[in-house]
This record gives C-alpha cells, sequence and structure tokens, in this order.
C-alpha cells in the first residue's frame, strides 16, 4: 500500500494498494523514489519495489487524485517489471534511482537491486536465492523481462596493490541496443564463479552524471546479527549499459589508475572490514572520492577520476527525484 499524506496537515490525500499480498500472505512496499519528469515542480510518477519482487510504477499525472493510480493493468494493478532469478522472486528493499534515457531513445531507466535484511533468517549468508542488480527501461509499456534483459557477469576479484577488486563484464563488446523487441536493460547476478554467498543489496544506490553507485552486503558466514565480520563490495557501472567503466574507476593515492591482475579497469572495491552501508560521495580537484559506512564502525574510502558529465556535456540527464 502506497500512502499519499499532506505534508501540512497530516491528512491523507490517497491511498495506493497494489492488491499483491494478503493477511496470510503479507508483502510490503521499499522505499519509494518520487519523480517529476517534466521539470515543473510537480510530482509525475512513483517507482518502488516490494517484498515479491514486483516493481511498481504509480502515475500521479492528473491534477484530479482520483485519478491517480498503478501506471499499469487496469481491473488489477500491474507491476513494471518483475525481478526473479531461476524462477525465485527477488525482494526489493532499497529506493530505486531514476534517470531519462538519451535521444532519440524517450522513457526513463530505473535502477534497484534486490535483497533484504529485515529478520533474523536474513542474516543466514548461505542462501539458495541469488540477488540481482537491475537497470530497467521505462519506455511507457511493461513487457520488460529478464529474457530481454543484457546479462553482465562479475569477471574477476582478486588482490591488486593492497585492495581487493572486483571487475565486471564491459560494455564494449555488447553494447546494448534499446529497442523494445530486443533489450528493455540490463543486470547483474551477485555470484562470482558460481558461488552463491548471500550477496544482496540493501543500502539506496547513487544515480550521478551516467554512472551507478551501489554496495552490496554479505552477512557474516555464522549468522550473526551483529555483522562486525560481514563484507560486501562498493561497486561503481555504466549507468546506462551496466558494463564497466571505460576510464579509471579506481585510483591509487597518487592518481594513478589501478587495474585488476588482468590489466582491465575495476568494477568495484571489495570490503572485508564490515558490511558497507550506503554511498556519499564528494568531488576535489577532478578527482570523485567515495565513501561508504560499515558495520564495523568503520568509514571506507575509494578515489576514481571525476566522471565526464562534471565537466563537460552529460550523456544521461538525471530528473527530479525526492
Amino acid at each position: 500500500m502506497l500512502y499519499i499524506v499532506d505534508a501540512e496537515t497530516g491528512s491523507l490525500i490517497k491511498k495506493l494498494d497494489t492488491k499483491s499480498g494478503k493477511k496470510e500472505n503479507p508483502n510490503g512496499l521499499g522505499e519509494p523514489a518520487i519523480v517529476d519528469h517534466n521539470g515543473d515542480h510537480i510530482i509525475d510518477y512513483v517507482y518502488v519495489g516490494d517484498l515479491r519482487g514486483q516493481l511498481w510504477k504509480f502515475d500521479v499525472t492528473s491534477k484530479n487524485s482520483n485519478d491517480w493510480k498503478s501506471a499499469f493493468g487496469s481491473s488489477k494493478p500491474q507491476p513494471l517489471f518483475q525481478a526473479e532469478a531461476k524462477g525465485v522472486k527477488q525482494p526489493i528493499t532499497v529506493k530505486p534511482t531514476v534517470m531519462k534515457m538519451r535521444a532519440p531513445l524517450s522513457g526513463l531507466l530505473v535502477h534497484f537491486g534486490t535483497g533484504r535484511y529485515l529478520t533474523v533468517d536474513d542474516a543466514i549468508a548461505d542462501q539458495d536465492s541469488v540477488q540481482t542488480f537491475y537497470g530497467i527501461w521505462d519506455n511507457g509499456t511493461n513487457n520488460a523481462s529478464r529474457s530481454k534483459l543484457i546479462k553482465r557477469k562479475i569477471m574477476r576479484e582478486d588482490s591488486v596493490s593492497g585492495l581487493k577488486l572486483r571487475t565486471t563484464s564491459s560494455n564494449e563488446k555488447d553494447a546494448i541496443e534499446y529497442d523494445p523487441s530486443k533489450h528493455m536493460g540490463w543486470y547483474l547476478d551477485l555470484v562470482y564463479s558460481g558461488d552463491d554467498r548471500g550477496e544482496r543489496v540493501i543500502s539506496d544506490p547513487v544515480l550521478r552524471n551516467g554512472e551507478i553507485y551501489f554496495t552490496t552486503f554479505m552477512p557474516s558466514s555464522d549468522g550473526s546479527i551483529c555483522n562486525a565480520s560481514a563484507s560486501g563490495t562498493l561497486m561503481v557501472l555504466n549507468a546506462r549499459t551496466g558494463g564497466r567503466l571505460l576510464y579509471d574507476s579506481v585510483l591509487s593515492e597518487d592518481s594513478k589508475g589501478i587495474r585488476d591482475s588482468k590489466g582491465k579497469i575495476p568494477s568495484g572495491v571489495i570490503v572485508d572490514t564490515g558490511g558497507p552501508t550506503g554511498v556519499a560521495i564528494g568531488v576535489y580537484k577532478g578527482r570523485d572520492t567515495i565513501y561508504t559506512g560499515t558495520t564495523d564502525r568503520k568509514v571506507v574510502s575509494i578515489n576514481k577520476e571525476a566522471a565526464p558529465g562534471v565537466f563537460g556535456p552529460q550523456t544521461e540527464r538525471r530528473i527530479s527525484t525526492f
């Protein structure tokens, strides 16, 4: 259930029901992303995921709140996308990010990761279900499915220059053709070398200048909910394609680009001093610094080249979200 409330009076303006969930089999929504698509400072759409892996889009463009509804489905609301892997639905508990596609394409690209960490059972690292990070093209239809998404892979995890690096597949050889009959986005399963370690996304991603930043979380192997021994990864990818960046994503202290053991640009740094939390980004003298806290009360940071959009035109435009 999505509640829209008057911020000044607290009175209920509209209650939007997904009709997905029952008392004996409940469901729940995560944190919504509220989007002003046309720049008039009035909310147009709301994107939100649920515990059953459904990504919902609500249309609130009408001046009459009685017309606000799910963007898809007539008699029964339908989601924009169903997240699932190997037939298992993937819960969405984070707030999505939303960016505008570049011309000549229209529509929006919605990013989110899957996974949950809400109950004692969620602290078990050895789980059968695979979790995923997605980029879903909303072109006004809800015909996106996993089979229409470009698959990205975790290619390597190794140690270089004292850092534990993760490298994903690139967008050089298999760039996405955004065509409703072919590709509706991309996905990256959080599995390396066939090993499911219970890795998931439980903190909100951050979109900036055509790049998507997010952290992953792996509970401690003993199932402890304190998680001082948890781990995860601080990641950055090309937001449009899901591929690794084509310029230095990890810099050494002397601002030299770090490569993995195969000479490729890494997509992230593995954090083993506690599970990473959210992402914060700072910019100084043409260099980005990406920060994350950990469950072991530490702060981890990596340096990278500033995104091209910081000092030049952006290829995709982030729209107003709240």
